[in-house]
């Protein structure tokens, strides 16, 4: 009995120890403490006069807004899926102690370079670290509830999960109990689930964690799914535009110097034409004509046959530069004149060609729903499975589509650059 006790207790230990480490008081006061407390004494160690200067005020007060704005930025990143690398955790931080740093460069303001820069490398090292203990050594787990509709609760989905078979407190319960809220479950069910609300541990409807894992929003039975809970947010979609309107204006001269020897290239070693023009279907089912670099041997009219407008996997008819610009999506630049003419966007469901669109629309009931945004350049659907055409990975393609749709918002798109970045940098998922 004792040795199970010891037992019990050690677990106890570590379960407190773990719930400690997840709370944002400890790791922001920790933060505080190893990455700004440390510095500053190690730099006033020899001379307290200085605590009072402008000097050491200003890298104080740089860092802790650096700090902040990053693990907002942190915290809102591990919302999504498919984010659980610590390369997520060092671009939060170190992007806002660059920008923090560009500010005081600006106005010229006085700061300690060896406080804020030592305040940067323990900031990247203090939260690196606890993202890894816990991702690594202690990942979420979920108890779930086996009652109801579990159906669509996937095997092999990536957290660990436990069976809860009787209403009755576990030390295990910590992440979150998932369970099927529309189900018609016994008095001390509900109010056991009541009473973890109340303890603050997260209860989710089977279907939310589904989407939540994989990034995908079931369209199966999208009619069971209000139409208005997928409606995005129009202020945010009109602030988006303005906004990728200006991003695109300010990277013009850029990107036509970009343009400029792609076009050379393609002229000295494909000839004309160097563009291709293709109409595909647009924001709210409106028509428009998109232009790329053109890559193929035989692509220029740009009137093409649905099979023509589908680019198989490892086409013949790519030329060898055009692999190249492909690779590297510099093929999608001249794209950059769609979304300053509204037509497109940065982020967004990618447009496909008119002929497609009409096919995929006949063959998938609800395909026409991904027109409630404006296409995009890249998107969520593109960055996890790249380019597809049969109708089957269409369907599959379309609930990343509709997960984008339902959780539009600026951390979204933010994830959605870095993963593109990512992607154009290691010239992968082209065709």
């Amino acid at each position: 009995m004792t040795l199970i006790a010891s037992k019990a207790d050690t677990a106890n230990n570590l379960h407190r120890k773990i719930q400690l480490i997840k709370r944002i008081r400890f790791q922001l006061l920790g933060a505080f403490l190893v990455a700004i407390a440390l510095p500053v004494a190690l730099r006033t160690m020899n001379n307290t006069d200085l605590l009072d200067s402008t000097n050491i005020i200003y890298s104080v007060i740089s860092s802790l807004i650096a700090i902040i704005l990053g693990f907002v930025t942190w915290r809102r990143f591990a919302s999504f899926a498919t984010v659980d690398s610590v390369g997520y955790v060092l671009w939060s931080f170190l992007t806002f102690f660059l920008i923090v740093m560009t500010v005081l460069f600006f106005f010229r303001l006085d700061y300690s370079r060896f406080i804020f820069f030592t305040s940067m490398g323990l900031t990247l090292v203090w939260f690196s670290a606890i993202h890894l203990w816990i991702s690594q050594k202690h990942p979420a787990r979920l108890a779930v509830v086996k009652a109801g509709d579990l159906s669509e609760l996937p095997e092999g989905l990536k957290v660990n999960t436990f069976t809860l078979t009787e209403p009755k407190s576990d030390s295990r319960i910590s992440d979150g109990v998932v369970i099927d809220l529309r189900y018609d479950h016994s008095p001390e069910w509900e109010a056991f689930i009541t009473d973890l609300t109340l303890r603050g541990i997260p209860v989710f409807h089977y279907k939310q964690i589904v989407e939540d894992i994989t990034g995908q929003v079931s369209i199966n039975h999208l009619h069971e799914n209000s139409f208005g809970s997928l409606l995005p947010n129009s202020i945010y979609l009109r602030l988006k535009n303005r906004l990728e309107q200006g991003l695109a204006l300010v990277a013009l001269p850029f990107i036509l110097l970009i343009c400029g020897f792609a076009a050379l290239a393609i002229l000295v070693f494909d000839g004309r034409p160097i563009l291709y023009a293709q109409t595909r279907m647009g924001f709210r089912g409106r028509p428009f004509t998109a232009y790329k670099f053109r890559t193929m041997s035989n692509n220029a009219s740009g009137k093409s046959s649905i099979d023509d407008a589908m680019t198989k996997e490892k086409d013949p008819r790519i030329t060898r530069l055009g692999s190249f610009l492909r690779k590297y999506r510099i093929d999608e630049l001249p794209q950059v004149f769609n979304i300053l003419r509204g037509e497109m966007g940065l982020i967004g469901p990618r447009p496909e060609a008119l002929e497609l669109s009409n096919l995929y629309e006949k063959e998938l009931i609800f395909y026409r729903y991904r027109h409630a945004v404006r296409p995009g350049i890249t998107g969520w659907a593109q960055v996890h499975q790249g380019h597809v055409t049969s109708v089957s990975d269409v369907n599959e393609k379309l609930k990343y589509d509709f997960y984008y749709i339902k959780k539009i918002s600026i951390w979204l798109d933010l994830l959605i650059m870095l993963k593109t970045v990512k992607i154009i940098f290691f010239g992968i998922g082209a065709k």
